[in-house]
């Protein structure tokens, strides 16, 4: 009965590490090599899709606040200019970020791959909600 017991919680033990683990992660422990390094490529694809949709719903919610008079000319002109330079800042600092940090990991091969990916995710992720925390301030 004790070696039963035992068992079980084992087995919800690991289901529960499971569900915790992040879509990289899954990557990453479900593929090998080269595998999992496409998987994470998916991954990051759709995660810049949905960056280039909110980036957009951003600026059309400026273009509105500003049609609408819900913030003044000056106000629309300085928040334009600044998330103007904010999507290239982002973009260059999630470059040079998640490079720095690879190279910093010292992974090869597939593993170099699978570090910067998950880098370059992570960060993806972050500034998605940030952006979708913008869009709730309407």
């Amino acid at each position: 009965m004790k070696s039963f017991l035992l068992l079980l919680m084992l087995v919800n033990s690991s289901a529960l590490f499971a569900e915790e683990m992040t879509p990289a992660e899954n990557c990453i422990a479900g593929d090998s090599g080269v595998g999992s390094v496409e998987c994470l490529k998916k991954i990051y694809k759709a995660l810049n899709q949905e960056l280039d949709q909110l980036n957009q719903a951003v600026f059309s919610s400026l273009e509105e606040r500003n049609r609408k008079d819900t913030i003044t000319v000056i106000h629309y002109d300085y928040a334009l200019l600044a998330f103007k330079r904010s999507v290239l800042d982002f973009k260059l600092y999630r470059e040079s970020g998640c490079n720095t940090f690879t190279y910093y990991s010292g992974g090869v091969a597939s593993g170099y791959q699978q570090q910067l990916y998950k880098c370059l995710i992570s960060q993806t992720e972050v500034h998605n909600q940030f952006l979708k925390k913008i869009l709730e301030l309407k």
